[in-house]
């Protein structure tokens, strides 16, 4: 299962408009960017292109282990002994109810071979293996498991712009609205009255109008959540190019993003095999060390951890050695 070589962004994922674009489903957060309008986008507007990797309908499981995320820009020179942003990680954990399962059926087990079996307690354990089977990698949330959920989460850090669920909250801080309840939501209301020219625009309106004190928060900041060093890239590549429209982002991670995977699950025509493979009770161990020995690899090739990985990332597995 060796790695594959680096390929645009773009080939593994569509970008839909963040607003007004792909299912928004029955999402109460609507508002207008640019010519685009209606409710934030199923999945941050990203979707697998079919038949690649992160295709999560195609691929069953969906892709699991380490992804190589590099944005190419000349804000990197200088910055990184590599000339680059680079980010290593690990998929996003899946439901895997599947060791639970056979310890409860081992208990189970146990329990019939009694003389005088506790119908109760059995009753008890069927009713817990039924609900872990339910849980267990629902094939209807597979957009939530694996690599392409942990890239949704970097492609919003590099383009600023907000998780969903952090809307509200970031609204109500900046402009002191009342709690929200079921019957009022004022922050979906301001947000509905907006018409924002583009992205700038729209990461203008989360910016705090003013110091506040009770959170740290300073005149300027943006409200929702980001970090550090994606916030510190995304100044500089503002420098650098333009990412103040959809088409402006689509272009950018087009151009100038590109991935590379280590899909640690075991590929082929038989799904019960490769179910199999990730239903062991150590394979997201073996995610771990994958991903430790990655980044231990790139810092022995560049005598620098990634750039937007946490330093030392890898010291845990290696102390006192």
């Amino acid at each position: 299962m060796p790695w594959t070589k680096f390929r645009p962004f773009t080939d593994f994922i569509v970008i839909h408009p963040f607003v007004g674009g792909r299912n928004t489903g029955k999402n109460t957060l609507i508002t207008t960017i640019g010519e685009y309008s209606g409710g934030f986008s199923t999945d941050e507007g990203l979707e697998p292109v079919s038949g690649e990797l992160l295709d999560c309908k195609k691929n069953w499981p969906v892709a699991l282990g380490i992804y190589w995320l590099r944005i190419e820009s000349e804000a990197a020179q200088g910055k990184h002994k590599s000339g680059y942003f680079d980010y290593i990680g690990k998929s996003a954990l899946t439901d895997n109810k599947m060791p639970e399962i056979k310890s409860l059926g081992k208990y189970a087990d146990s329990e019939r071979d009694k003389k005088s079996p506790d119908k109760a307690v059995l009753s008890w354990i069927e009713g817990k293996i039924t609900d872990r089977k339910k849980k267990h990698m629902k094939r209807s949330k597979s957009s939530t498991y694996g690599i392409f959920r942990r890239i949704q989460e970097h492609y919003l850090k590099i383009a600023r712009l907000p998780i969903r669920d952090s809307v509200r909250d970031a609204i109500k801080d900046i402009y002191d609205l009342e709690k929200i309840s079921k019957l009022n939501d004022p922050a979906a209301d301001l947000l509905k009255d907006q018409e924002f020219k583009d992205y700038k625009d729209f990461r203008t309106f989360f910016k705090y109008k003013k110091n506040v004190e009770k959170n740290g928060q300073k005149k300027g900041q943006i409200a929702y959540k980001g970090t550090e060093n994606f916030d510190a890239v995304f100044d500089l590549l503002n420098k650098h190019h333009e990412l103040n429209t959809h088409e402006d982002v689509k272009h950018f991670f087009e151009e100038h993003v590109s991935l590379r995977f280590l899909d640690l699950v075991v590929r082929g025509n038989n799904e019960k095999d490769r179910m199999k493979s990730v239903e062991r009770p150590d394979f997201f161990c073996d995610v771990e060390t994958a991903e430790a020995v990655a980044i231990l690899e790139y810092f022995h090739h560049y005598h620098e951890n990634p750039y937007f990985n946490k330093k030392k990332e890898y010291e845990e597995y290696i102390e006192k050695f």
